[in-house]
């Protein structure tokens, strides 16, 4: 059994405390679920590489947010001195102009009746980098179920069926995430078999990299936010080639059982785990106490 295919749980157990105090430890092999994802394993330096090219990627962008707020704290301001009406106008026009990349609403501001209102802020135009990525777990998290439906309902459609145009994102295709940063981190074990959903069904992969431990504050100065977790990098991401090139040795993460190739199938190998547990050192000494303390208990 090679290390690859053997994995160690030592969760708490909820068991009764032994009464034989005197214990050594052992482990004790057991099958597991072989449709486990496994996050893949990426060199140290490999991490570090990625992350400087993400850091230059962004540069611009932390000062990109930090005017986009300024903007609209200015704008807020400037419509607390509104009338009920001019407020619904201006809140009307909002939604149909927006910022890309951003969740800040932004209108005309030569529309507006209201005198005190700051007409001569402009607005910001949207920054290259930042209307081919998605920032946040839960914004991540979404685009890559979106693309697995996509994926799969595109599968189910016969070519002769006419299907109406639909405006579509560019697909994510590469996924960092700071793994060593997310406590507890089970809040991004999903992402693995996401990506291995996607890559088992689609004919286009998606690469999934970790970053050493500190990328999360690192990350989240350079964007111009407090927390950045997870960032997803579409195909027209300006430096998609280089990231590409730098994790080209790390392998794409893929579900056998669900490819659509079925001469590419074949039997998933077993997967066992070994559960760290105790076992009293003396096993005679330890099984005449116990039968003791059954005598005791019927005597009683």
């Amino acid at each position: 059994m090679s290390e690859r295919d053997a994995k160690v749980v030592t969760n708490l157990s909820n068991r009764a405390t032994p009464t034989f105090k005197d214990r050594k430890v052992a482990y004790r092999g057991a099958l597991d679920t072989p449709f486990r994802i496994q996050w893949p394993k990426v060199p140290l330096s490999v991490q570090n590489s990625v992350l400087t090219e993400i850091i230059s990627a962004l540069r611009g962008v932390a000062d990109y947010h930090n005017m986009v707020r300024q903007l609209n704290r200015k704008r807020k301001k400037a419509q607390r001195s509104l009338s009920p009406n001019q407020k619904q106008k201006i809140d009307m026009e909002a939604e149909t102009t927006k910022l890309p990349g951003t969740q800040m609403a932004i209108h005309d501001d030569n529309e507006s009746d209201g005198d005190d209102y700051d007409s001569d802020v402009p607005d910001i135009p949207a920054h290259t980098v930042v209307t081919h990525l998605v920032a946040g777990l839960n914004q991540v998290t979404k685009r890559l179920e979106s693309q697995v439906r996509s994926v799969r309902s595109s599968s189910l459609i016969t070519t002769s069926t006419s299907q109406p145009h639909v405006d579509k994102k560019p697909d994510l295709c590469f996924i960092v995430a700071c793994r060593a940063d997310v406590d507890p981190p089970f809040m991004i074990d999903h992402l693995p078999h996401l990506v291995a959903a996607y890559n088992s069904l689609g004919s286009n992969s998606i690469r999934l990299v970790t970053l050493p431990k500190g990328s999360e504050a690192t990350l989240a100065e350079v964007f111009g936010v407090r927390r950045v977790t997870v960032i997803g990098l579409d195909v027209d991401f300006p430096h998609l080639k280089m990231l590409n090139a730098i994790a080209e040795a790390i392998p794409v993460l893929t579900a056998p059982w669900l490819s659509r190739v079925s001469m590419g199938r074949g039997l998933i190998p077993t997967h066992v785990k070994q559960v760290h547990t105790t076992v009293p050192r003396d096993m005679k000494a330890a099984r005449e106490q116990k039968l003791k303390e059954k005598a005791l208990k019927k005597g009683s």
